[in-house]
């Protein structure tokens, strides 16, 4: 007989009281303002072949988001010049990047770190609009799982 797990179940109403104080905080303003922004920017993906369009008060406001989020950060700001470098194509046998008629060798352990980058920054792109989906059950496990991304792509933007 496996043992018994002593899980204590949350009163519903102080998860309630939880949920709705974080309505009220500043953390889910920024989150709000994320979606704002998200929302007139072009879709991304890992497949996306660059960010030409301006998408730096978005970085901006993610790494601030981070932030309060408590992801434990070593960049002092996410810039748009060094997402793109990740999203740059970087296919092919030889590892060769051609920008503006010159050529330029790539490492494959760069190409490598600039794919996970680029899925990490996805990942965390489109976990956004899950922020309709929390409620006062989920939203400690949510916010857990959202911090977990967060953190990977902090990682990855690091490397």
């Amino acid at each position: 007989m496996p043992p018994k797990t002593s899980k204590r179940k949350a009163d519903p109403a102080v998860l309630e009281s939880q949920f709705e104080s974080w309505t009220h905080s500043e953390e889910y303003r920024v989150w709000q303002e994320l979606l704002r922004i998200k929302g007139t920017l072009k879709r991304i993906s890992v497949t996306s072949r660059d960010i030409t369009f301006d998408m730096q008060s978005f970085l901006t406001l993610l790494h601030r988001f981070s932030g309060l989020m408590k992801v434990p950060r070593k960049s002092p700001t996410y810039e748009q010049i060094h997402m793109r470098t990740a999203f740059i194509p970087q296919v092919g046998l030889d590892f060769k990047l051609i920008v503006d008629g010159k050529e330029f060798d790539l490492i494959k352990e760069q190409v490598d770190i600039a794919r996970d980058c680029r899925q990490a920054y996805c990942e965390v792109f489109n976990y956004l609009d899950k922020l309709k989906e929390y409620n006062s059950s989920n939203l400690t496990s949510e916010k857990k799982d959202f911090t977990k991304k967060l953190t990977l792509f902090e990682k990855n933007y690091m490397l």
